[in-house]
């Protein structure tokens, strides 16, 4: 009789759905259902959140994941009210990881509850995987948190996952690594899609009547909503000079600029807001669409680049963060130098103008997104997993 017992692995994230639906949640999501569809696997969410026992019980049935909720996530510092946030939440923290004995604890994202969490998993000896998220650490970290980075984050990994190669190296470029005693496993994990029941490939419609441009994010000022209604009047003033018109600009999201977004907007007669959208109303935006664009200043790894790739949407984005290693120009897309307005909207003129071009790259982008599905990605992760289960025994 075969008594191994299960590998156990805890996946610590700031919020998880239903609380909220970002990039890391969505992305923390489905790692946690892809495990947990894993015979040898025993996965355990911790998040910080307001505790819904019966919405959680719900995930947990359906899912087969358990998930602890640890804490209230505090989004800005109060000196009394946080610091006594901080203390109940190490508590927590540690009475949970003391109650799993996980073989592996990985964080998702990097925020101040991490450095709480490294902190235990060190005294327990829980081998850590380090998983940086957004588009942060894109940019040149200060003095001091550069040193909590190294000391406090890095310094306390035995693995480190990286969403591209430009921000692992960025990472070694900012010294963050430095050079513990035992060596760190570092591994490039994109993020994953699972692709099951997508279409096999963009189909372009007969007699379409309307070339639908789509942009999917949240309107804050990092994504530069702004910039995608000039491009986009750019765009339609070119339309416009070749005698056509029957173009539309979909934008999907919600934020801080929601509201100014929307006022600007008026002046332009085909630009849709569709605020925020469950994610299979946004693939069946995708589905119809016929571009995706990204005009954001900083970006990790977009989902939604990979989704629009499954839907077989071009996509077009400016020469930042990494999105060089996701869109190859002329290629599944097209790469434009960062604030380049006028290039941006040629490019889209010349994807309305042919649609045997956008018939091409979509075909593309569907076999590129085979390339990210979990299929692929998964065993990836698990090879860490295991290599550090192994090192805790």
């Amino acid at each position: 009789m075969n008594t191994k017992r299960k590998m156990r692995i805890t996946i610590l994230t700031k919020v998880f759905p239903p609380f909220s639906f970002g990039g890391s949640e969505t992305y923390t999501m489905e790692l946690a259902r892809q495990l947990s569809s894993l015979r040898e696997v025993e996965t355990h969410i911790l998040c910080f959140a307001p505790a819904e026992k019966e919405v959680v019980e719900k995930i947990e049935r359906k899912e087969g994941y358990q998930i602890h909720v640890v804490g209230v996530f505090f989004k800005r510092f109060r000196l009394i009210g946080s610091l006594v946030n901080y203390i109940k939440t190490y508590f927590s923290l540690l009475k949970t990881l003391k109650q799993l004995k996980p073989d592996v604890l990985q964080t998702i994202g990097i925020y101040s509850e991490t450095i709480f969490a490294l902190s235990i998993a060190r005294k327990l000896r829980i081998p850590v995987v380090v998983f940086p998220r957004g588009s942060d650490l894109n940019k040149k970290l200060g003095f001091f948190r550069s040193i909590i980075y190294k000391y406090g984050v890095f310094g306390r990994a035995d693995a480190i996952f990286s969403q591209t190669l430009v921000a692992l190296q960025s990472f070694k470029k900012q010294g963050l690594l430095g050079k513990g005693e035992k060596e760190l496993l570092l591994k490039v994990i994109p993020n994953a899609l699972d692709i099951s029941g997508l279409p096999e490939g963009k189909k372009e419609e007969g007699g379409k009547e309307v070339f639908r441009v789509l942009w999917v994010g949240r309107f804050e000022k990092v994504k530069r909503p702004f910039l995608a209604l000039k491009i986009f009047s750019r765009f339609v003033e070119m339309v416009k000079e070749r005698g056509e018109e029957g173009v539309q600009l979909v934008m999907v999201g919600d934020g801080s600029l929601f509201e100014e977004l929307k006022e600007e907007a008026k002046k332009l007669n085909n630009v849709v807001l569709k605020g925020k959208l469950e994610r299979e109303e946004i693939f069946q935006l995708m589905a119809e669409g016929d571009v995706l664009i990204n005009t954001s200043s900083s970006e990790g790894f977009p989902m939604t680049f990979l989704e629009g790739m499954a839907y077989g949407l071009p996509i077009v984005c400016f020469e930042v963060s990494a999105n060089s290693e996701i869109v190859r120009d002329g290629e599944n897309g097209f790469v434009v130098r960062e604030r380049d307005l006028h290039l941006f909207a040629e490019r889209l003129f010349e994807l309305f103008s042919s649609p045997e071009m956008r018939l091409r790259i979509g075909e593309k982008n569907r076999k590129k997104a085979e390339e990210y599905s979990w299929k692929h990605i998964l065993p990836q992760i698990l090879e860490v997993y295991e290599a550090l289960a192994k090192r805790k025994k």
